[in-house]
């Protein structure tokens, strides 16, 4: 059942580990990264949009909008900050393009845990894999403001800004973190291609 939630899928990265070519865009299991992701989570939230800053007409291909940063790239916050414009809910599932095994009930039990946080708190983010997973969260619309001030003041880190506003986590169940693998590389796409074979 579709939550009142909206997402964004993070797409603008330069792709180091991926020869620099588009990581979204490239092929897994006979399509896109970010289709596998647009697939996961369709179902769960009822409006999607894409951060991009390369390969603009691509990505709307997939019939979402498409927001570059609005100024000088500045990582993955720069992005955010720029898709809140976007958005129509006031509760957002973040997401990188890279993450094709998303669970189905993942927003659901992110809301959950956020509306048992005082309102002060902006975002909570999926604790998988033993390490925070910050770029899987769900956050509030009204965290703009305080992302813009994090990066005025010269600051990029994801992990840095969830750290300021006291952000909370949702410990993910150890037998279901191969849900959280995300692909960084070409070695990566190989490896997850023979994994599945």
């Amino acid at each position: 059942m579709k939550q009142r939630v909206s997402a964004i899928i993070l797409a603008g990265g330069q792709g180091s580990r991926m020869n620099f070519h588009n990581k979204g865009l490239q092929s897994f299991k006979g399509q896109p990264l970010i289709q596998h992701v647009v697939d996961r989570i369709s179902d769960q939230v009822e409006d999607i949009v894409i951060s991009a800053n390369d390969k603009l007409d691509d990505y709307r291909s997939f019939g979402f909008p498409v927001v570059p940063d609005q100024n000088e790239s500045l990582g993955p916050l720069s992005g955010i900050s720029s898709s809140l414009h976007f958005v129509k809910h006031s509760l957002v599932l973040v997401t990188p393009c890279d993450t094709p095994f998303l669970p189905s009930n993942l927003v659901p039990l992110l809301e959950q845990q956020l509306v048992k946080n005082a309102i002060s708190v902006f975002a909570i983010s999926v604790f998988a894999n033993d390490r925070v997973q910050p770029l899987i969260s769900l956050i509030r619309s009204e965290a703009k403001d305080s992302i813009d001030q994090y990066l005025a003041n010269g600051k990029r880190s994801v992990m840095g800004w969830l750290a300021e506003v006291d952000a909370g986590v949702l410990a993910w169940n150890p037998k279901e973190n191969q849900a959280f693998r995300n692909i960084n590389s070409m070695e990566d796409l190989a490896v997850a291609e023979r994994d599945l074979e």
